[in-house]
């Protein structure tokens, strides 16, 4: 009996890992690269339309947004590069979230960059959720 049961659980564990979807986290690692490749080169149109509609809900509209991070490179500088700090992904019953933590340096200083990127679970779409930018001590 105790053979069946161990059985059963087994089957079920693999079972589940069959309806449940792929990890995206290469995906979403290559949004951040396209998203700070577009902001490197001023390309702010490329780096808005990576922002999902729950970024912008948030208090924070898409006109206030550009404004914000072209007013973050005319007083930092050009950005020059970025060094991942942390990457996580937090998988959950209706959606699934990546989380990145960078540490960006510009001409005249730095920021502390955490990016959240969002995958519903009834939906196949990453998008950027949360993006908060704190300037570091140069």
């Amino acid at each position: 009996m105790k053979a069946i049961t161990t059985a059963a659980l087994v089957m079920a564990l693999l079972l589940s890992g069959c309806i449940t979807r792929a990890d995206q986290q290469v995906e979403a690692q290559q949004m951040v690269h396209q998203l700070y490749t577009a902001l490197q080169q001023q390309d702010w149109d490329t780096a808005l339309s990576l922002y999902g509609k729950q970024f912008y809900s948030g208090g924070m509209s898409r006109k206030m947004w550009r404004k914000r991070l072209i007013h973050l490179q005319q007083t930092l500088g050009p950005m020059k590069d970025r060094s991942l700090i942390f990457s996580q992904h937090d998988p959950r019953f209706r959606y699934d979230a990546y989380i990145f933590s960078y540490h960006v340096h510009y001409a005249k200083g730095s920021t502390k960059d955490i990016i959240t990127i969002y995958n519903p679970v009834d939906g196949n779409q990453l998008h950027i959720v949360g993006h908060k930018i704190t300037e570091s001590a140069t």
